[in-house]
């Protein structure tokens, strides 16, 4: 492995970190994961198939300030309809 910058990879029994101070970059078989401090990229040729048991996905929208809709007061009219009192069916 060679690297213009500072790689370091470590791990333990249950966990394996890569570091790098600029981007790290993931590639197999056409399909990529590429982290850097301006966010994280996902590509593929193929299907993008996501697989987990929970996948609560927090979305910006909720956190909007939204203000309710006002509606006109209206006053419904509880008059019978001129047809005789015959109602139809």
């Amino acid at each position: 492995m060679s690297a213009d910058q500072q790689v370091t990879v470590s791990g333990s029994k249950d966990e394996v970190i890569i570091s790098t101070p600029k981007t790290l970059t993931l590639n197999g078989g056409g399909s990529w994961l590429k982290l850097s401090e301006s966010g994280i990229e996902q590509g593929t040729n193929g299907d993008f198939i996501t697989k987990a048991a929970r996948y609560p996905v927090p979305m910006s929208a909720a956190n909007m300030q939204s203000e309710p809709p006002v509606f006109d007061k209206t006053t419904p009219d509880l008059q019978p309809s001129e047809t005789d009192g015959i109602m139809s069916r």
